[in-house]
This record gives structure tokens, sequence and C-alpha cells, in this order.
């Protein structure tokens, strides 16, 4: 997937790899007879993509989350409804386009100018998040091979006292997700009570390659003193 947060974002599209030829002779026949997604849609794509990396500087921040206040607006909210690639329920009308000229085009760049180094960085600063924050919070799917840390899901006791926390030492900490939990197979009913629960209780903890190995270190602290305090 090459959408709005991923790690190498072309604001939308994806790549599958099929192993049957016969079924990805099925799929392409399929694909081939969905409709073009409309420049129009790419361009006010690029445009919020482009808004939302004017709120990566402190100033812009800090003025979009005082009129959201001053406007009784929830900030979590707001900023994941902005984020998410597709708004509303209707999912399937919405990803079943073929992608339009410019979106190949940036999709193209995405894969012939990848970053590895700075996908090997954020790894590194991931594992160190990783230990700084152990064994004090709990850590969510940090087991998985070849992890990158696209996001950083921690357990909490306590989600918003811990989010109050982080943004009170200027960490901005979210609990909101636009992920659903899907509905578990015959008698496996019990494996998405424990997801449900474990949804409950995440907080995503801000990890981006520009910070500094000093303030990974002060956010392991901040979360570990935080979760010690919530025992």
């Amino acid at each position: 997937s090459f959408g709005t947060i991923k790690t190498s974002t072309a604001l939308g599209g994806a790549l599958v790899t099929i192993r049957d030829p016969d079924l990805a002779t099925a799929v392409i026949r399929e694909h081939d007879n969905w409709p073009v997604q409309r420049r129009l849609s790419f361009v006010s794509r690029f445009v919020r993509a482009s808004l939302m990396k004017l709120l990566a500087y402190r100033p812009m921040f800090f003025a979009f989350r005082l009129t959201l206040r001053l406007c009784r607006r929830n900030f979590d909210h707001v900023l994941n409804s902005f984020a998410r690639g597709f708004p509303g329920d209707d999912l399937l009308p919405q990803i079943e386009k073929r992608p339009c000229t410019p979106l190949l085009a940036l999709l193209r760049r995405r894969l012939l100018r990848f970053d590895s180094k700075t996908l090997a960085r954020r790894t590194a600063i991931g594992e160190r998040l990783r230990r700084a924050t152990s064994p004090a919070a709990e850590l969510l799917g940090h087991q998985g091979d070849d992890h990158t840390f696209w996001v950083f899901p921690v357990l909490s006791r306590d989600p918003q006292s811990l989010i109050s926390r982080l943004r009170h030492e200027g960490f901005d900490a979210t609990q909101g997700a636009s992920m659903e939990i899907i509905a578990p197979p015959d008698g496996r009913a019990d494996t998405a009570t424990t997801i449900r629960t474990a949804f409950e209780r995440i907080v995503y903890l801000p990890i981006y390659v520009g910070l500094p190995d000093k303030e990974v270190e002060r956010l392991g602290c901040v979360v570990s003193a935080q979760e010690a305090a919530s025992n």
C-alpha cells in the first residue's frame, strides 16, 4: 500500500503480487473494468497531504490545536479523519478504481527513489524506544519479522492519563485509529474479544526519523514512569 500515511506514500495506490497465473489474469480482467480515478480527486488528496505536512512545524501545529480547542472540536477525531485515505463507511466503491496518470507517475518515482537509509534509521529509533519503554510498558506487535516500526503502539493501563502526560511533556501521542476488527472464523470468537480489549488500551507513540536520540530516551522515560505510576 502507498496510502497517505504509509512509509513511502504516493498518496494512494498499491502493488499486488499474485503467484497463481490464472488468478492473476482474472484479477487483471476485473481491474480493467474499474473506472479510472479522477485527477481532481488526486489533486484534492495532494492538497490535504500538503496541509498535513505543514502541521509538522510546531507553530502551525500549535495554531491548529488552539483553533480546534476554541471551536470545541476533538483534536484526535479531526486529525484522524483528516489523515484517512477513504473517509466514510462505504469503502469498496472508493478503492475499486484504476490509478490516474499522476498517481502512476508518483508511484514510479517512489519505487525508483526509495530511501532504504531512512527506513533503517527509523528501525534503529524504534529499537531504541522499545528498549527504553520495556518492561514497564507492554508493546504490541514488536515481535514481528522485519519490524520497521511504521507505528509504535503500546498497551497502556490508563491510556488517557498516558496521553495527557506525554502531551504535557511535548509528545503528541494518540489513541485514535481507523483500523477495524473483522469477524473471526467459527470457534475463534475469543480472538476478537482479545483484540478488541487490546485496542481499547492502545496508545500510539510519536516516532519519526528526525527524532533526536535524547528525545527518544526521554520519551521512553516518560512512558515508563507513567505506566509505573498507573500500576
